[in-house]
């Protein structure tokens, strides 16, 4: 497996680019802190003054629709429970906690590895059980705290009812490259600032670790986390897999129609994420989704999901 390059952010000569930093010659963002959008002035490249007015009707008659079929109190706690997701992932709080497990209790609460306990002995000797988040603490949580069941499939209904909508008429309008909403791809960048740095008792197996250079086309993908964010925009997943000075990069690439049914909430339908976030919240679906490498080099790992185990169609 080749090492990916360290990266740094001074300006100076690279290549054949001066004045610049290693991150703009290779065409990736450079390393921000914080909320992961896309650069201003990039909007037009990918013609989301199309997009945004089609958004704001949607995000208008989704909030019409929830607020008449859902509680107030369990929509309060649904979007409580994004607007801490969105302003960081990786930060536990006790209202997405709480939304956490009450997707759980929607869904059952083997949702995360129920594809998994069915995976043979090979697959389990390559991902351990360590490998998805402990949903030990949120399944303690008191079941009067959490969400009604049926607000959060109502919830999840709507949220992928008025996203496909919009991205459906965005496409037919010939705004993208792609030509149907089947053909559409949405991306997730990973990365791991502190791999090189950990003890290796300490390190957890990342998406490079596991996927890089099995050899078995079709290998059963999982995801990690209860709630993913994947972006119909390529650079905005790119702005997560960057890290200053890292060198663990991973991209995945999937098909929308593959993971569609597994959206939970969106940026079309909430105003909770910020301008240019373009993400899509993914939790685990009900059908296996696979998983093939398709580059690995310096500058990053990409790979390709799908909901086939032949994976030989190229996007």
């Amino acid at each position: 497996m080749p090492k990916q390059r360290k990266y740094t952010k001074a300006i100076g000569t690279f290549k054949w680019a001066t004045n610049v930093t290693e991150y703009d010659v290779e065409g990736l963002p450079n390393p921000e802190k914080g909320i992961k959008a896309l650069d201003p002035g990039f909007e037009t490249i990918w013609n989301y003054e199309f997009l945004m007015p089609l958004v704001e009707k949607a995000r208008k008659k989704f909030f019409k629709k929830v607020t008449n079929k859902l509680p107030q109190n369990d929509l309060i706690k649904i979007n409580d429970g994004i607007r801490d997701y969105v302003k960081s992932s990786t930060k536990t709080s006790k209202s997405l906690d709480i939304l956490k497990a009450s997707i759980l209790r929607a869904h059952d609460e083997d949702l995360l590895t129920r594809n998994y306990d069915f995976a043979d002995s090979e697959v389990k000797q390559i991902i351990k059980p360590n490998y998805f988040e402990n949903v030990g603490p949120l399944l303690s949580i008191d079941k009067s705290l959490l969400i009604n069941p049926d607000s959060i499939l109502k919830y999840q209904k709507l949220a992928i009812k008025y996203t496909k909508k919009v991205l459906y008429r965005f496409i037919k309008a010939d705004h993208t490259i792609f030509n149907d909403i089947d053909d559409m791809i949405v991306y997730r960048g990973q990365g791991n600032v502190k791999y090189y740095k950990n003890d290796i008792s300490k390190n957890f197996a990342d998406t490079i670790s596991i996927y890089t250079g099995i050899g078995m086309e079709g290998f059963p993908y999982f995801e990690r986390q209860i709630i993913n964010s994947f972006s119909i925009n390529s650079r905005v997943a790119e702005a997560f897999m960057v890290r200053d000075k890292n060198n663990r990069r991973a991209f995945i690439k999937a098909r929308f129609i593959d993971v569609m049914d597994n959206l939970f909430s969106s940026f079309i339908v909430s105003d909770l994420f910020e301008e240019g976030q373009y993400e899509l919240l993914l939790i685990p679906g009900k059908e296996q989704l696979f998983i093939q490498e398709v580059i690995n080099d310096e500058r990053s790992a990409e790979f390709r999901v799908s909901a086939q185990i032949d994976l030989k169609v190229r996007y």
